[in-house]
């Protein structure tokens, strides 16, 4: 497992390291009141589906997030799809996941190089 850069972010009174290419995404996330439950920025130039980067919503603010994506045009030229249904890099995948004991969640993988587009995508509806 790749250790990445992080920062330490304060939310609902609780320290929490993010991975510094996802902070602003993160950050974005929690003021729009989307609950996200994990992250990681994956690996620049992997080829694998673990060098992904993902992020882990609560099942009902993963729709809010993807609202934000697609909303009012989508200006990433990616397709939302049903994990499994493809394995083509540069694809965004949605899937579930089980965190603990929390119900199951959705996890969003997306390429590494989509950060910054996500970023100047969120910074627009602000």
């Amino acid at each position: 497992m790749n250790k990445h850069d992080s920062i330490i972010m304060d939310h609902n009174s609780e320290k929490i390291e993010i991975d510094i290419l996802l902070a602003p995404i993160i950050s974005w996330c929690w003021s729009h009141g989307i609950r996200t439950l994990f992250c990681c920025q994956g690996n620049k130039n992997g080829s694998k589906e673990s060098d992904l980067a993902y992020i882990i919503f609560d099942s009902d603010d993963a729709v809010k997030f993807a609202r934000a994506m697609i909303y009012p045009r989508p200006s990433l030229k990616h397709i939302f799809e049903i994990e499994g249904d493809s394995q083509v890099k540069g694809t965004w995948r949605w899937g579930f996941c089980h965190i603990g004991d929390e119900d199951y969640n959705m996890i969003l993988r997306f390429p590494h190089e989509d950060i910054t587009k996500i970023v100047q995508r969120l910074e627009k509806q602000s």
